[in-house]
């Protein structure tokens, strides 16, 4: 353990050896302010806003499909099941399976078009949830989330392998957190459109219909100007490439390494981040499955109103995002405390207070069906 924790030590001077290389390169050329890396960027956050608004969509979506007064249109149809959680978790079934051949499928291949044919299913799976209600109940529901599950298996990894490739190290705080944040606004427009749409005269279909609808178009895009990498780009300046490869020390060209397999799975740190993880991911998981329902039958909020509150804490995380990256990017470059000290410190941040606020939730009992918003 004494020479893992060297090893982490030696590791960490060596990237800040690396990052100082790196800056020095990019002291020589910085490429061009607005560049193909920013296109490519911008079009990922999309797909990536895209994928969780279908993802979260259901979250308010079966509160409608099980409600006769959710919408103002009397023939939408509602269903009478008690297995709303079962359906709810159905997406998570699948979620797992392809996740570590996902990763080393789009390392080794490349991540675009895993990317490209994933996200496709999933817009079309959900295209068919409508249906699958209507002539198979539930279980045709979970058949199409467990589908979705399996197919934004890909999503992180092959994104990941896609980034990893495409944004410099001086660039990584600001441009990563501008593409993980399509996440959290995907989850927020979902909650709070999908409450707004369901309870229209189009009712909770027309959420399945718009929002893959828009998917399908947004991937079609993506396909046509989308690129592994910079070198396989074929309208990228050699300026731009060259500062892109030249910050990431030639990371396109890095040799296959062995995994330390048994260094890793009893190191202290990375046992300690999984279960950091693994808790954040079950109480993230947990409030958007089931918080629409607890709203709905214990604490009877409308359904506008249920939206809303549901997507509050995905709003404030979405601009504490932005500033909380400019922060480490700040204490990084500034040399006032190391990576990993700023790591532990965002980690912290990020698992106590939202812990503490999910504990008072639940001491708020029942207070007023309809918001003042």
């Amino acid at each position: 353990m004494n020479n893992l924790k060297k090893q982490d030590v030696a590791e960490e001077k060596s990237q800040e050896a690396l990052g100082l290389i790196n800056k020095d390169v990019v002291a020589v050329n910085i490429g061009p302010t607005i560049g193909k890396r920013h296109s490519q960027v911008l079009i990922l956050s999309i797909v990536l806003t895209c994928c969780f608004v279908i993802r979260t969509a259901l979250a308010v979506a079966i509160v409608a499909m099980t409600d006769p007064t959710a919408s103002s249109n009397k023939d939408i149809p509602t269903y009478n099941w008690d297995d709303k959680s079962l359906v709810m978790a159905s997406f998570l079934w699948g979620y797992f399976i392809p996740q570590v051949a996902a990763g080393y499928l789009s390392d080794k291949y490349g991540g675009k078009w895993f990317l490209v044919v994933s996200t496709s299913i999933t817009a079309v799976a959900g295209l068919m949830i409508p249906s699958a209600a209507l002539y198979f109940g539930s279980k045709g529901v979970m058949v199409c989330r467990f589908l979705q599950g399996i197919s934004q298996g890909f999503l992180f990894p092959s994104m990941h392998g896609i980034l990893g490739k495409w944004i410099p190290v001086p660039e990584r705080s600001r441009l990563g957190t501008f593409v993980y944040s399509g996440a959290t606004l995907g989850i927020c427009a979902s909650l709070i459109l999908t409450g707004y749409i369901s309870s229209t005269r189009y009712g909770w279909p027309m959420v399945f219909y718009l929002f893959n609808t828009v998917m399908l178009i947004v991937v079609g895009i993506y396909a046509y100007i989308g690129s592994n990498d910079p070198s396989s780009h074929t309208t990228i300046s050699e300026e731009e490439k060259n500062y892109i490869i030249n910050s990431l020390n030639s990371a396109t060209n890095r040799h296959n390494l062995s995994v330390p397999w048994k260094e890793m799975l009893t190191s202290n740190a990375l046992i300690s981040v999984l279960v950091t993880n693994v808790c954040c991911n079950f109480t993230h998981w947990l409030f958007i499955s089931e918080t629409s329902i607890y709203f709905d039958k214990i604490m009877h909020f409308d359904l506008k109103s249920n939206s809303t509150l549901i997507a509050l804490p995905y709003i404030t995380e979405l601009f504490f995002g932005f500033g909380m990256c400019f922060i480490a990017d700040y204490l990084h470059s500034k040399n006032i405390i190391s990576t990993t000290v700023i790591r532990k410190i965002m980690n912290n941040i990020a698992m106590l207070i939202p812990a503490i606020a999910a504990f008072l939730l639940t001491t708020a009992g029942q207070v007023t069906k309809t918001m003042p918003f």
